[in-house]
């Protein structure tokens, strides 16, 4: 079992640059710009997904896409993860 949390915060001036947050320029919110390096890192501990049940909700940003994200994931191992990450959680670090 495993948890991979990418928790930081980002203020909306951040999202004003025109190329934040935009599906055409970024491919997605926080998830693909920050939580990726975790998602990246927990493949090579845990291996390949089997099955993942996610949601993604803009809840605090003036952005295209999400800053807010949480999934389960099934792993071929028989290992289980919880994955979140958000642009909205001042004062934690990725862990």
């Amino acid at each position: 079992m495993a948890q991979c949390h990418t928790l930081w915060y980002r203020d909306p001036a951040y999202f004003a640059v025109p190329w934040r947050a935009k599906w055409a320029t970024e491919g997605g919110g926080p998830t693909m710009s920050h939580g990726i390096h975790q998602l990246d890192m927990l493949l090579s501990i845990l291996g390949e997904w089997t099955h993942v049940t996610a949601e993604m909700a803009t809840l605090g940003r003036d952005t295209e896409t999400e800053d807010s994200s949480f999934a389960v994931v099934r792993f071929a191992s028989g290992a289980t993860a919880s994955i979140s990450t958000s642009a909205l959680a001042p004062g934690r670090p990725a862990r």
